[in-house]
């Protein structure tokens, strides 16, 4: 399971606290949790943007599939 969140990166790492610390419990003893950061300095960059890009590839790729091979 996993999710996208776009928001300052203070933010993000408060609400990862929050959901780590929320899932302990009398039976959990034990919570691994795994986070990316996809961060990009150098330019702006969005989900939005990413979704677009791989739709504009896909559609690209549609008239460009492998190509039948002939027999020898």
């Amino acid at each position: 399971m996993g999710m996208i969140v776009e928001a300052d990166v203070d933010a993000i790492l408060d609400l990862a606290r929050e959901m780590h610390e929320v899932t302990f419990g009398k039976e959990v003893r034990r919570v691994v949790a795994t986070i990316t950061l996809d961060d990009r300095g150098d330019r702006k960059a969005s989900a939005r943007h990413k979704v677009e890009a791989v739709r504009r590839g896909l559609t690209g790729r549609r008239n460009s599939g492998p190509k039948a091979r002939t027999p020898d």
